[in-house]
């Protein structure tokens, strides 16, 4: 499964906001925290601000059509502390709703609270899919080159969705809801999602 993706570098960086920006612009969570006025604009620079940050942890990666994007990392990656805090003021000034940013900041602080901040472990932070394409195939292909990474590192795998139909694809694949809530705040409810590694023998036996 090792072709069935890509691992994508910054000259590929403009393609992959595309992709993302065009799977995301109806997604009901991300266009809450956005800006009142020039959504599109702050949603593109939330999308840019995600494609960055994953790309210094060397996880943005492409399904070979190139319709499907995912950001996924390991949690323990090196960490960048000044160019993340500055792309973090910077994102909140310019793209964020500062009338609800109090309230996203608390829905984020719980999500970090949530999902575990030590150990090692893959985090799915994005998977945007264009609609057009065999997406089925292409995304099995990208999942399964997900878990192989997993597996090779013994890895658990961590992710967050607020939409019920993606919950219910992590779930087909393996997933299990590990805690689930509703911020009441926003109106949003988020399924945390986790896929514990078995070691060989275990599957085996």
């Amino acid at each position: 499964m090792i072709n069935a993706m890509k691992q994508l570098t910054a000259s590929d960086r403009l393609r992959a906001i595309d992709v993302l920006e065009a799977a995301f612009e109806e997604n009901r969570a991300i266009c809450t925290f956005v800006k009142d006025y020039g959504r599109k604009k702050a949603l593109r620079k939330i999308i840019s601000y995600s494609v960055n940050f994953a790309l210094r942890r060397k996880g943005v990666f492409a399904s070979d059509d190139f319709n499907s994007i995912l950001l996924c990392y390991p949690h323990h990656a090196a960490c960048h502390v000044l160019p993340d805090m500055l792309a973090k003021c910077k994102l909140i000034l310019t793209a964020l709703s500062l009338r609800r940013i109090f309230k996203i900041l608390r829905h984020y602080r719980y999500i970090q609270s949530i999902r575990p901040n030590k150990g090692k472990y893959l985090y799915i932070w994005y998977w945007g899919t264009l609609v057009k394409g065999n997406n089925i195939a292409e995304n099995r292909n990208m999942i399964s080159t997900i878990f192989d990474m997993a597996r090779e590192n013994e890895m658990d795998i961590y992710a967050e969705t607020t939409i019920r139909k993606n919950k219910n694809v992590y779930e087909r694949y393996g997933f299990e809801v590990y805690h689930e809530w509703q911020n009441e705040e926003l109106n949003i409810k988020v399924w945390f999602m986790r896929k514990p590694y078995i070691p060989q023998y275990a599957r085996a036996g």
